[in-house]
């Protein structure tokens, strides 16, 4: 079980900018990929990593070189508002990717996606994304510690 253990953070405000394509326009979506998502995202600024990602260099980054195998990848271009641009000596940066996952807050939990651009600089922080508002569906706020399972 890979699970992370963090605190809800205020994000930058850009992920509301990206519009991420729902079932009806990815062909390669999973079955209870969303037809739309809630605009934002849940920022989990992350206090314990899972033991899989203890060990690895620059932890999150080893999600973008694929030790845990994402539920969804999403070509760059399909991203809206999508500013990470593939480089020559990057083609895959910009690539979406989403793990299912379960945010356990307050003793409830959600359903939700954990969301990752190849590239982002998002180091220490997961980003969640849903089609529903996550905060208000779960009641949590800032500095609120919560627990993210990602199911492989």
């Amino acid at each position: 079980m890979i699970i992370f253990r963090g605190k809800i953070s205020s994000g930058l405000g850009k992920h509301s900018e990206l519009i991420i394509p729902g079932k009806q326009h990815l062909d390669n979506s999973p079955n209870d990929w969303p037809d739309h998502f809630a605009s934002g995202s849940l920022n989990v600024q992350i206090m314990e990593y899972p033991s899989i990602l203890q060990s690895r260099r620059k932890q999150l980054k080893a999600l973008d070189r694929g030790i845990v195998p994402p539920s969804i990848t999403i070509p760059q271009h399909e991203i809206l508002n999508n500013s990470l641009r593939r480089k020559f000596f990057k083609p895959r940066r910009g690539i979406g990717q989403a793990w299912r996952a379960t945010l356990y807050a307050h003793s409830r939990s959600m359903n939700v996606w954990i969301f990752r651009r190849i590239g982002s600089h998002m180091h220490d922080c997961i980003e969640l994304i849903s089609d529903k508002r996550i905060r208000e569906n779960l009641n949590i706020r800032d500095q609120d510690e919560v627990h993210v399972v990602l199911h492989s």
